[in-house]
C-alpha cells in the first residue's frame, strides 16, 4: 500500500522556510549547469553548422587547421583539374584557394585576442554559399578592402564599416559585414587574396575549399588527391573538418559537467539536511504510518518522492534563471587555429530536459539516505518519540 502523494505535498508546505531555501540552492546549481551547457552548445553549433555536405577542405598532410597549413600554386592548379569539382555556368571551377593569417586586435570589453584574416577570391562566395554580405559592399580586387564577420564586428573595437585598419605596411578599409547564420566565418575578417599575398610577401596558399558535383563524390575525390603525386595533400569532408575544430566545445562541456557535478554534491547535502530535519521532526508520523500498515519500502519511497518534489521546482526555477543567457554573444580560443571564435549561448530543449533530470537526481540522492533511516525506526520507538 502506497502513501498518498498529498501527504508529501502537505509536509513541504508546512516547512516553508527550509523548503524555499533548498529549492533556491538547487535552482542556483541547475542554472549554472544550464549556462555552462548553453555555452558548449553554442560553440559546437557555431563550428559544426559551418560545414556543407558537398564541400571539401584540402590541406597539407597532418595539418590540424587551415592556419597551420600551406600548399603551393602548382599543387592548387593540379587540384583544380580534378573532375569531381563542380563548375558554374561560366565554366569557372568552384575551388577557392585561401590564405590565412592571425592578427591581434583589442576587444571592446578589454584584452586582446587573435582574429583570422582570410584572403579569398570572388569564387569563395560560391564555394561558401552560406556566407553573405549583410551590410556594405563586396570586395573589389586589389583594393585594400576588408569584410568583417558579424561576430567580431560586435566584440572588437574599431571594426565598423568605414573604419581603417593598419595591416602590414598600409591602411585597409572595412567596406562590409559578413554573415553566415552564426557560423564560423562570422569570427573572421576577409580580404582579397592577391592583396594579402602581396602585402605579406607570401608565395603560397594555406588551404583550398572546393564544392563537388555531389556529396557522394567525397571519397572518390579524396582517393584521387591522395594518389596524385603532383598534389600530395589531404582532403577532408568540410563537415568533418569543422567537427574536428569543435574540440574546444567538447572540452567546455566536460568542464561544465565537472563544475555542475561538484556543485551538485553541495545541493545533494542541502537536500539531505532538509530531509533529515523533516524526518527527525516527524518520527511519530512515521510510527503512525507504520502502525497503520504502511511498509518500510512504502515509507522510504514516499520520502524519496518528497525529496524529488522538493528538487523539481528548483530545476524549473534554475532553467528560468538561466534563460537570459540565451543568445548572449561571447568568444573563446580555438586551440587548433589559435584564434578567437565568436559564438552565442544556445539553450536547447535537450539541455532543459537534461537540467530537469539533473535536479531529479539531486532530489533522489538527497532523499534516499534520510528516507531509509526514517523507515528503519522501530514502530514502538517512533511512537514514543516526543
Amino acid at each position: 500500500m502506497n502513501i498518498p502523494l498529498k501527504y508529501n505535498l502537505r509536509s513541504l508546505m508546512v516547512r516553508k522556510v527550509t523548503t524555499t531555501m533548498t529549492i533556491l540552492g538547487i535552482a542556483l546549481v541547475v542554472s549554472t549547469f544550464v549556462a555552462l551547457m548553453a555555452m558548449a552548445q553554442g560553440l559546437s553549433r557555431t563550428l559544426v553548422s559551418t560545414g556543407l555536405a558537398e564541400n571539401v577542405v584540402v590541406l597539407c598532410k597532418g595539418a590540424v587547421a587551415d592556419a597551420a597549413s600551406s600548399l603551393t600554386f602548382a599543387q592548387f592548379l593540379a587540384l583544380r583539374d580534378q573532375p569531381q569539382i563542380r563548375s558554374d555556368e561560366q565554366n569557372q571551377v568552384l575551388a577557392s584557394p585561401e590564405a590565412v593569417f592571425q592578427i591581434l586586435r583589442k576587444k571592446k570589453a578589454g584584452g586582446e585576442s587573435n582574429i583570422i584574416l582570410r584572403g579569398v577570391r570572388p569564387v569563395a562566395f560560391q564555394v561558401h554559399s552560406e556566407v553573405r554580405i549583410s551590410s556594405g559592399s563586396s570586395l573589389a580586387v586589389r583594393s585594400g578592402q576588408l569584410l568583417v564577420g558579424k561576430g567580431v564586428a560586435a566584440r572588437y573595437a574599431g571594426l565598423e564599416v568605414g573604419s581603417k585598419l593598419r595591416l602590414f605596411s598600409r591602411e585597409w578599409t572595412i567596406v562590409g559585414v559578413l554573415e553566415c547564420g552564426g557560423g564560423y566565418f562570422e569570427s573572421e575578417i576577409w580580404c582579397d587574396l592577391d592583396d594579402l599575398l602581396s602585402d605579406s610577401r607570401r608565395s603560397y596558399y594555406s588551404v583550398v575549399f572546393a564544392k563537388l558535383r555531389s556529396p557522394d563524390l567525397v571519397n572518390e575525390f579524396r582517393q584521387k588527391v591522395d594518389a596524385d603525386p603532383r598534389i600530395n595533400l589531404e582532403a577532408r569532408r568540410e563537415i568533418d573538418y569543422f567537427e574536428e575544430q569543435s574540440e574546444s566545445a567538447r572540452e567546455l562541456r566536460i568542464i561544465g559537467l565537472s563544475v555542475a557535478f561538484l556543485m551538485a554534491i553541495g545541493a545533494v547535502f542541502a537536500a539531505m539536511n532538509t530531509m533529515y530535519a523533516a524526518i527527525s521532526s516527524r518520527t511519530k508520523e512515521i510510527g503512525t504510518l507504520r502502525a497503520l500498515g504502511f511498509s518500510r519500502s512504502s515509507v522510504t519511497i514516499s520520502f524519496v518522492i518528497e525529496s524529488m518534489l522538493l528538487a523539481l521546482p528548483g530545476g524549473v526555477l534554475g532553467c528560468i534563471l538561466a534563460t537570459p543567457v540565451h543568445g548572449m554573444t561571447t568568444g573563446t580560443m580555438n586551440m587548433r587555429a589559435f584564434a578567437d571564435v565568436t559564438f552565442a549561448f544556445t539553450i536547447s530543449w535537450p539541455i532543459i530536459f537534461g537540467a530537469m533530470a539533473f535536479s531529479a537526481l539531486i532530489g533522489l540522492f538527497g532523499g534516499f539516505l534520510p528516507a531509509r533511516m526514517g523507515a528503519s525506526i522501530p514502530i514502538v520507538q517512533a511512537l514514543r518519540e516526543v
